[in-house]
């Protein structure tokens, strides 16, 4: 992850330390998306947790017994599965309120993640996620590099037939500063059936 600002709003103010913040922020949001991603590996990312995993429907009505239902719904593969009792359910912050206002005494965790899309509760065995982390979080800073100014898909800045990205800026010449952000992980599933999920859930 790259941000960078001007000069003279890295002089003038805390501009850096709140920059170094927000690194923190985004990369930890975007950890969250990846991790219940229902994508597939790629050069960028591990596969997510819910790839390959097939969505159970949500039950309609949006009240006590919807909640009963779903939740049943999700415990049936997982047990079919041979699940542990090691559960979590993990679902968006509506959902999570939602849950504690109609079961204050729910029987297991529930994980809040700002990632996870309405109507999805996912169900996972704790002990089913495995993960590795860097040492550290390394964060670099610059005022000499050259950047292609795009967020989604960064290229080369003149390709091996000579492709030009557009726009690029030379830190240098246009006195600007930048902050790089690198955090080494991996993750997966370990186990067939430990993690399932539901979607269109109306509480």
């Amino acid at each position: 992850m790259i941000i960078a600002f001007s000069r003279e709003l890295a002089k003038r103010s805390a501009a850096e330390s709140v920059f170094r913040q927000v690194l923190f922020d985004d990369a930890a949001a975007s950890l969250d998306a990846e991790i219940f991603a229902t994508t597939a590996v790629s050069a960028a990312a591990p596969a997510g947790l819910l790839f390959g995993v097939t969505p159970i429907t949500g039950f309609a009505g949006g009240d006590d017994f919807a909640i009963k239902t779903d939740i049943r719904s999700l415990m049936l593969p997982y047990h079919l599965a041979g699940g542990g009792g090691d559960i979590v359910f993990i679902t968006n912050p509506a959902m999570a309120a939602s849950t504690a206002l109609h079961f204050p005494q729910f029987a297991w965790p529930v994980l809040v993640s700002t990632q996870i899309p309405a109507g999805r509760l996912i169900l996972m065995q704790q002990s089913a996620f495995v993960s590795g982390f860097g040492s550290m979080v390394e964060i670099d800073r610059t005022e000499s590099a050259s950047l292609h100014f795009e967020d989604t898909t960064p290229l080369e800045l003149v390709s091996a037939a000579g492709v030009v990205a557009d726009p690029t800026r030379s830190l240098f010449q246009t006195g600007a500063v930048a902050l790089r952000m690198v955090y080494e992980m991996a993750f997966a599933a370990r186990g067939v059936g430990r993690i399932q999920y539901l979607n269109g859930a109306t509480w």
